[in-house]
């Protein structure tokens, strides 16, 4: 069974254990889908909590790979000159508020642990309906309807396109030629060049943040034990 938030990334999950595949190598699919198709709450740029129940050894593991803060971070980073605390608006927009994304590094993680098909295989989908083109679901476009901040951060007209055609197949070449480079060699994004173009971004920003290619370099994916509660005959487990 697969469950999401989007059609399209079910189907592909659901495609993936056709194929053989682990419910690790269908969850990145899923994942990475969602990324493309539901940006404005899931993404490489992001963090991400995992679950997995490693059947053979009846063990439930919390795989954290929450974003952490860059080490030359200021305790007086959301603080004026004068003490005062920033508005929340002007302290998250821009790279300020930019920590370590931890999503890419959580999947890798969980295919390299229960993976069956190669990393590769499991990504190719992803690539192929950001290249052919998906038909913007509901909750995107109403997110960026009520957007107000992006479109002053972000020159790429990718998103105003989709504002503006809520009905018209979008296609995604900038996501594909990423996931492309991250399916051949996923260190690209923390120590190759998409590294240094995420740094340059942050830090070129007019609201400049802390992030250095050090930060990304070490970033480590921390596997640790669920927290659970029992319920008569069941148990319900949540990251730690």
């Amino acid at each position: 069974m697969v469950v999401s938030a989007n059609k399209y990334a079910t189907e592909a999950a659901i495609k993936i254990l056709d194929q053989g595949g682990s419910a690790a190598d269908a969850a990145v699919t899923l994942q990475l889908i969602l990324g493309l198709v539901e940006p404005q709450s899931s993404g490489i740029g992001g963090g991400s909590f995992a679950l997995y129940y490693d059947i053979k050894q009846k063990n439930i593991i919390n795989y954290d790979g929450r974003e952490k803060a860059p080490m030359k971070l200021s305790e007086r980073v959301f603080l004026e000159n004068s003490g005062q605390r920033m508005k929340f608006f002007d302290a998250v927009i821009g790279g300020r508020s930019v920590g370590v994304p931890g999503t890419l590094a959580t999947l890798k993680e969980l295919h390299q642990d229960f993976g069956n098909l190669e990393w590769e295989k499991i990504i190719y989908p992803v690539i192929q309906l950001a290249e052919n083109g998906f038909y913007p679901p509901p909750r995107l476009v109403a997110a960026l309807k009520k957007e107000k901040y992006l479109f002053n951060e972000n020159t790429n007209d990718y998103f105003l396109n989709i504002k503006e055609n809520p009905k018209k197949l979008t296609k995604n070449w900038d996501y594909a030629k990423t996931l492309k480079k991250i399916s051949k060699n996923y260190k690209e994004f923390y120590e190759g060049n998409i590294a240094v173009d995420i740094v340059k971004k942050v830090l070129a920003n007019k609201n400049p943040g802390y992030l250095s290619l050090n930060d990304l370099k070490n970033y480590k994916v921390e596997k640790k034990s669920p927290i659970c509660v029992e319920l008569k005959k069941f148990y319900f487990c949540g990251p730690a």
